[in-house]
């Protein structure tokens, strides 16, 4: 911090021999930055000393229904037991970008079977806008290996809360997934 010596006049208080007032002030411009240093805890001077520790989030399933914005972390074929078989499902997993909490993390998932076929090729063609190609071969099977190109891709989403009698939290069911903007301002020109 620089000092600068500053001949203040008409003090009589505080007159030199020459009859100007002399001082030492801190350059105004350094103020500032001096009052900051003298307000950091002590706590910051001890060695190993951390300012911030990150904690990992709790998952939460629960979220509220309607319409979020929301980026999608994962994107599988897996295989599911059905009323006593095995089937083969696509399965997205969003994370909530417009609903934030300091200690959870909004998930949602999507489930595609067999039967969804025709809403996994329209929710597709909306991502991929309109290049199903991509993630589709001309079999109509899924290839798994490009589903990455999904991953991190911001969408909107709709949920739609499904009770049930033996259980006190819904089910959050993701019921469309479109471009990230388009539900949202669906909703707002409909409001």
């Amino acid at each position: 911090m620089k000092l600068v010596k500053k001949a203040l006049f008409n003090n009589p208080s505080r007159k030199t021999p020459e009859g100007h007032e002399d001082r030492w002030i801190i350059n105004p411009a350094e103020q500032a930055h001096a009052v900051s240093e003298q307000k950091q805890s002590p706590e910051e001077h001890i060695p190993g000393y951390l300012k911030n520790m990150q904690i990992e989030k709790r998952k939460s399933w629960i979220l509220p229904a309607g319409f979020h914005q929301a980026k999608i972390v994962d994107a599988r074929l897996i295989q599911i037991g059905v009323n006593n078989k095995d089937e083969q499902v696509l399965r997205l997993i969003f994370e909530l970008t417009s609903l934030i909490h300091p200690t959870r993390t909004y998930v949602a998932k999507k489930n595609y079977r067999h039967g969804d076929s025709q809403r996994l090729i329209e929710d597709f063609e909306h991502l991929l806008n309109g290049e199903v190609e991509r993630v589709i071969n001309l079999s109509g099977e899924i290839i798994p290996e490009a589903l990455s190109l999904l991953v991190g891709k911001n969408v909107d989403i709709e949920i739609e809360h499904h009770r049930g009698k033996n259980h006190d939290e819904p089910y959050c069911l993701v019921t469309q997934v479109r471009n990230l903007g388009v539900l949202i301002e669906a909703m707002r020109d409909a409001a």
